[in-house]
C-alpha cells in the first residue's frame, strides 16, 4: 500500500532524529519513497480531476503543490545541498504528514478506492 509507505517513510525519519549518522539516510529513503510513490500517484489523480467538481478539484491541486513542494525540499536535503537541524525535519516531516492525511481525506470522495484504506490513512494510521 503506497498510502501505508509515505506515512511508514515518514514516521522512520522522526525515528531517526537523535542520530546524525542516521538522520541523512533516513531522509534520503524518505525521498526516494516519496518520489517513488508519491509523485507519480499525485500524477494519476490530476487525470482524475475531471470526475471533481470546480472547487474539489482546485483545492486537489493546491494540495499536490504543496506536497510537490516539500518532496522538493526533502530532495534538497537529501542530496546534501542543505543540512537542517534536526528540529526543523522534525517540523517539516511532521507539517508534510498532516498535509498528506488531510489531502487524503479530501481527495476520498472523489476517488474510486477502498473508503477504510483511506479512512485508517486519514486517522493517522
Amino acid at each position: 500500500m503506497v498510502d501505508l509507505d509515505v506515512v511508514a517513510c515518514g514516521e522512520r525519519v522522526l525515528n531517526t532524529l537523535d542520530s546524525e549518522q542516521r538522520l541523512p539516510g533516513a531522509l534520503a529513503d524518505f525521498a526516494s519513497c516519496l518520489r517513488e510513490s508519491l509523485l507519480h500517484r499525485l500524477n494519476a489523480e490530476e487525470s482524475d480531476l475531471s470526475s471533481a467538481s470546480d472547487d474539489e478539484a482546485a483545492l486537489l491541486r493546491r494540495d499536490h503543490i504543496r506536497l510537490r513542494s516539500a518532496v522538493a525540499l526533502f530532495e534538497r536535503w537529501a542530496s546534501g545541498q542543505h543540512i537542517p537541524h534536526p528540529r526543523e525535519v522534525e517540523a517539516a516531516v511532521r507539517s508534510f504528514l498532516v498535509q498528506y492525511r488531510r489531502h487524503l481525506a479530501r481527495e476520498r470522495p472523489t476517488r474510486r478506492c477502498r473508503p477504510e484504506h483511506h479512512e485508517r490513512l486519514a486517522a493517522g494510521g
